[in-house]
């Protein structure tokens, strides 16, 4: 039975016999009677399935309710509750399971808070995109709204809890919270459907219950005043703005909105305003500006105006601003974008100090404000589609749900998407690359620009940096502006990407400088106005603050809350100019109320931005004191407020606060912080792990730090998981410095394993190998042979890697013997693997196959690694000329990689399937693999699948002399070789491509691409791509009649494939010997070459190139004059092409050939015959060729062999 996570159409209460109620106190019923479940827990679980009525995984199940202890025993426990469970329910089949999802079945049961899921999900989510289509007024859309408020009873799961399982309460409470955002949302909704029908005493009722749940939504407030007045009910129209301002006052110590009040005042005179016009937010977010206007940056900001110019145009570009810290770069850039709006698409978002180990926070927090729009239109409103629906409707399903890792909401407003496709960790870096950039340069197809703000770059992780690089390659063209901002005391921490963008071409540095006299002169005169002498003041705080303008601002706040007239402060001596502003800072801090001074603190260790909850919880102070407290910090500059939280005016402020810290304080906070997150946002490991190792708790820190580099890994930010292993090592062994539990050497060795793997992905060797060592040390130290077993399996696994067989071979062995003597079959499977593939990659091809074969006898337990060993043993196979055996092993590795499901690796695969076919001659075949293995490349968005598909479809046109469409596909395929950086690829498009010219007579172009692609060849160390290549390159050279260099290219091909055990290499380099003393008329040596090429080529698989290698034979013969054995050869090898239809070499080769030996025979008839097919081999292939010059050049070549 399989269980697949989809929506199902849920049955309805006529239908259901077992129904169960979760919003309200919880409660089942069977038939129309309660059902007893006796056990709580039981009950708990059955309340977890029935919730959303889909499958759960037994995993999930296991960390729900028995989280600490080992997962073997928590899913014995599952198995023993599920049985009770059963027991309980009168119809025990309603419960589906498998090995790794358990389930209710839909058809049998039914949820109010399932049927309240599908009634909200048949909506679309924003009311304003409803009510401008008229979709509110619609009695469907109000029904299924009215049946999904109506099934609301009560909050989710009330009055129940599982004290014994602190997970599940966990779990619950975040349920009640979502439940409850729901119904209000669908009564929201509602209300506005009933008003904008006109049934006003319908959206009273709504409202009314909306408030009873959540008083404090001003919004509703205002909306109930209005209906009332629209029925009206003036008097209890006022009522309401009476208990409005009276609940604001007690709950938030706030006055109602000025929108409210100006509801009220409306009513009031008896101008009753519109029911059926909600209040509307803006619907442009722009990035938010000081108080006081930009001064002194004129220059820079005709460049800022330039760039855009350019973008509008078409042509992308990156900016980056940089200054000391207060120098005005966020500034800058905000009062930019929001001169831009209404003109410009814009996207913001920035790096954070306490986000730093967050990977891609920058570009998350820029693309989830899109996303959270809510369907608002930010300049896309000549298409009527919102951003969002923009990006749903014209990017790619799998790109989005590779976006999908890192914005989970992409999930909720397109529930169908398919899942992110398993791959290796650089081909799921560079997809998730891709997918973020699509989501970028769709928005470009829009009516407007886009401009992507992202400031604060010195604290954005590597991978946002890295991310940044990858999206400016795709600029040209697009109308993009990137504006990044970045400290320039911390440029280091930018220089990879400034570096980066400059190769790239695309970038524009800006530099800003302090502020001269005459702007902090007119900064001042804004301020406090003109006054005597304050020419005198702006030179001494130009010359104190350099110019700074936030340091201007602090000191002139500074001045102004000593409450002195300014005509005295220009005489004062000692002004607050100290260090940094340091003790202006600290002034103005020191007359913040007591409580008002512990939200700072509190705030401070939190970050730049925080949020209420976050902050109240940190602090300790109740919700009251916490308002109170953040009012007067807005009041007084030091905080700002922003739609969900609250930030400092400037982080040079927030450290201010921190430094002023006693390192008692500054530890309990962050204590508190790291608690205070566990409850508000548990997901945020990273920074949940820095709270609580500054707060002292070291064993929660590197629980934390464990979990956060695992997440990290697998969102390709491999520096950002690398520095979370580092911390997490030195957590160790302060907790352990003697390794004294094999708990902690364990995991000791796993990390250090995993760190070594996440510095081989960046390329530090050394590092790399510096932690292999160390592993190694451990594991001789506490004498642990499984330590020791692991470390030699990793070491000869990146020994292979690096090309160092001999070695690799050495530690394989010594590794199974240890494997042998402990009795782990896994481990000698994975170093039989090894031992297999360090003689495959050394052209060892018998000697790899008796491991690789010994490794799949052992069933490894990874069904990925037995399909690994698999592929290994077909290539190894393929390249003995086996093609058959080649062949059954590849079906084996296609079909164990397409039940994992993965699918860049089935679209190589199907390629393989096609080469192999092609091998056999069995050429439809061939195309239906490749033509499969090309669609399904493109459908996942793999480049490299689809690059090697194309290499290999060019390779089937080839075959066919269809010249050109053999080079478009080589041409397409080398710019995804070269786009994803493979060098292998690269140079098999790169030699293929010369091939082609090789064949068309163009020799120049054919020898240019061939030592191309020997040189990477050479390069990356592939013998058999060496050695195919360079017979080509004697063939080229041939032409150009240089003989000796050809000879000498010809030779090294036959030496490197004899050393490897090439069989179809040696045979191309043998026929090319062959085709070279025949040019120089040496026929004594071309016999000899061709015989030996013929007689390989017939021991095995190589039908092409036994007919090239009889055809040239022949023509040897009749050089010596053997016209009797020329014949004979010729007339096998056209027997054979005629049986075959297509050989890799020139089929007018075989017939020229023939026509030529008849002709010596003086068989004109015969000759002719033969002449006349080998013309309609060339006629053929020239039909295909539509530059007039290039077949010109082609029939010209065959003309002159035929004479």
């Amino acid at each position: 039975m399989s269980i697949q996570p989809e929506t199902t159409q849920l049955p309805t209460g006529s239908v259901a016999g077992l129904r169960v109620y979760l919003l309200g106190s919880p409660k089942v019923i069977w038939n129309g009677h309660p059902l007893i479940v006796p056990r709580r827990q039981a009950r708990a679980l059955l309340y977890r399935l029935a919730t959303h009525l889909q499958p759960v995984s037994r995993q999930q199940l296991c960390f729900l309710f028995w989280p600490d202890i080992p997962e073997s025993a928590a899913r014995r426990n599952l198995t023993h509750l599920l049985t009770h469970l059963r027991r309980a329910l009168p119809i025990p089949d309603v419960i589906q399971a498998t090995d790794e999802f358990i389930t209710l079945d839909p058809h049998q049961v039914w949820s109010d808070t399932a049927a309240f899921e599908q009634l909200h999900a048949t909506l679309p989510k924003e009311p304003r995109l409803l009510r401008e289509a008229g979709v509110l007024r619609e009695a469907r859309v109000l029904e299924a709204l009215q049946q999904a408020t109506d099934l609301y009873t009560g909050p989710f799961l009330a009055d129940f809890s599982l004290p014994a399982s602190p997970e599940f309460d966990a779990w619950a409470a975040q349920e009640r919270r979502s439940w409850e955002r729901l119904y209000l949302e669908a009564l929201a909704t509602l209300m506005e459907g009933w008003a904008s029908r006109g049934e006003y005493s319908a959206a009273i009722a709504c409202a009314q219950r909306y408030l009873e749940l959540d008083d404090l939504a001003e919004e509703v407030h205002r909306r109930l005043m209005v209906f009332y007045a629209a029925v009206g009910d003036r008097s209890a129209a006022l009522r309401q703005f009476e208990y409005c301002v009276a609940v604001l006052e007690r709950e938030l110590g706030v006055s109602p909105l000025p929108e409210t009040r100006a509801v009220y005042e409306a009513i009031l005179n008896g101008r009753l305003p519109s029911p059926q016009t909600p209040f509307r937010a803006p619907l442009w977010t722009t990035l938010p500006s000081l108080e006081v206007p930009l001064m002194g940056r004129d220059d820079v900001w005709h460049r800022l105006e330039q760039a855009y110019a350019q973008a509008q145009g078409g042509h992308g570009n990156v900016i980056l601003i940089s200054g000391e810290a207060g120098i005005g770069k966020s500034r800058l850039m905000q009062d930019f974008a929001t001169q831009l709006r209404g003109q410009a698409f814009v996207l913001g978002g920035a790096g954070r100090v306490e986000a730093q180990a967050t990977p891609y926070h920058p570009m998350v927090e820029a693309l989830r404000s899109v996303l959270d729009d809510g369907g608002q239109d930010r300049g896309d409103g000549e298409n009527g589609l919102s951003s969002p629906s923009r990006l749903l409707r014209f990017s790619s399903p799998i790109w989005l749900a590779e976006a999908s890792r890192l914005l989970p909401e992409l999930r909720e407003i397109a529930p169908d998407l398919p899942q992110p496709l398993p791959a290796g960790p650089e081909e799921a870096r560079t997809r998730l690359f891709e997918a973020l950039c699509q989501l970028v340069l769709e928005l470009t197809r829009g009516p407007h620009p886009v401009l992507l703000c992202l400031d604060d770059l010195h604290w954005a992780d590597n991978a946002t940096l890295d991310l940044l690089a990858y999206l400016a390659r795709r600029l040209r063209n697009r109308p993009l502006l990137i504006i990044g901002a970045y400290r320039s005391e911390e440029a280091e921490t930018v220089a990879g990407l400034r570096h980066s963008l400059a190769r790239i071409g695309g970038l524009t540095e800006l530099r800003l400088t302090g502020l001269d006299i005459e702007s902090v002169l007119q900064l001042l005169r804004h301020l406090i106005g003109p006054i005597p002498g304050d020419e005198t003041l702006a030179r001494r705080l130009q010359a104190a603050t350099g110019g700074n303008p936030f340091y201007l601002l602090e000191t002139v706040r500074a001045l102004l809350e000593t409450h002195q007239p300014w005509t005295e402060l220009i005489h004062l001596e000692d002004l607050p100019l100290s260090d940094a502003i340091r003790q202006a800072l600290e002034a103005r801090i020191s007359r913040l109320s007591p409580q008002a001074r512990q939200i700072l603190e509190a705030g401070a260790i939190l970050g730049t931005s925080f949020d209420f909850d976050l902050v109240r919880l940190t602090a300790g102070r109740g919700e009251m004191e916490t308002l109170d407290g953040l009012d007067e910090l807005v009041a007084r500059q030091l905080l700002v407020e922003e739609r969900s939280s609250y930030r400092f005016q400037h982080d040079l402020t927030r450290r201010a606060v921190e430094a002023g810290l006693s390192p008692v304080r500054y530890q309990l906070l962050h204590r508190r912080a790291g608690r205070a997150l566990e409850q508000v946002r548990p997901e945020a490991t990273a920074t949940l792990a820095y709270h609580f190792d500054e707060g002292g708790e070291e064993a929660k820190a590197l629980r934390y730090y464990i979990q956060a580099a695992r997440e990290a890994a697998d969102l390709s930010a491999w520096q950002e998981a690398e520095r979370h292993q580092t911390r997490a090592l030195a957590l160790l062994h302060r907790l352990d410095p003697d390794c004294s539990t094999p708990d902690c050497l364990a995991l000791r060795g796993q990390i250090l394993a995993d760190r070594a793997h996440l510095r081989f992905l960046q390329g530090r060797l050394a590092e790399r190998d510096a932690d292999l060592a160390t592993m190694a040390a451990l594991a001789e130290e506490s004498g642990d042979d499984g330590l020791r077993l692991q470390a030699l399996i990793h070491k000869a696994r990146y020994l292979n890697l690096d090309g160092r067989y001999e070695e690799a071979i050495a530690t394989a062995k010594e590794g199974l013997s240890l494997a042998e003597s402990m009795g782990d079959a896994s481990a000698r499977s994975s170093l039989l693997a090894q031992l297999g593939f360090a003689h495959y990659f050394r052209g060892e091809y018998q000697a790899a196959m008796e491991p690789l074969q010994a490794a799949l006898a052992l069933e490894p337990a990874d069904p990925a690694a037995r399909g690994e060993v698999l592929s290994v043993l077909s290539y190894a196979y393929y390249l003995i000329a086996d093609y058959e055996r080649s062949l059954d092993y590849r079906r084996q590795a296609l079909s164990i990689r397409s039940k994992l499901g993965l699918l860049a690796r089935v679209a190589e695969d199907l390629t393989d399937m096609g080469i192999l076919h092609t091998r056999l001659n069995r050429l439809p075949e061939a195309e239906r693999y490749l033509t499969r293995a090309l669609a399904l490349a493109r459908e996942i968005g793999s480049q490299p699948a689809e690059s090697y598909a194309l290499n290999n479809l060019g390779n089937l046109h080839y075959l066919r002399g269809d010249y050109p469409a053999a080079l478009a596909c080589y041409t397409e395929s080398l710019a995804l070789q070269r786009a994803t950086g493979s060098r292998r690829g690269e140079a098999s498009a790169l030699g293929n491509s010369g091939m082609v010219y090789l064949a068309l007579g163009d020799y120049i172009t054919a020898e240019s691409l061939l030592r191309q692609s020997l040189a990477i060849q050479e390069e990356i160390g592939y013998k058999s791509g060496l050695a195919e290549g360079l017979a080509h390159l004697a063939q080229a050279l041939a032409g150009q009649k240089r003989w000796e260099e050809a000879l000498t290219a010809a030779r090294h091909s036959l030496n490197i494939a004899r050393a490897i055990g090439d069989r179809y290499g040696q045979v191309t380099a043998l026929n090319a010997l062959a085709g070279l003393h025949l040019d120089r008329h040496e026929p004594l040596q071309a016999i000899r070459w061709a015989q030996e090429a013929t007689r390989l080529a017939g021991e095995t698989a190589l039908i092409h190139g036994r007919i090239l290698g009889l055809t040239l034979l022949g023509l040897a013969y009749q050089m010596t004059g053997d016209l009797k054995g020329a014949l004979g050869c010729t007339t096998q090898a056209v027997a054979l092409l005629r049986e075959q239809g297509h050989i890799e070499g020139p089929e007018e080769l075989v017939y020229l050939g023939h026509a030529r030996v008849l002709a010596a025979l003086g068989l004109r008839r015969e000759a002719c015959q033969a002449l006349r097919q080998a013309r309609a081999e060339m006629r053929a292939k020239a039909a295909c060729i539509s530059d007039p010059a290039q077949r010109q050049r082609y029939l010209r070549t065959w003309r002159t062999r035929a004479l």
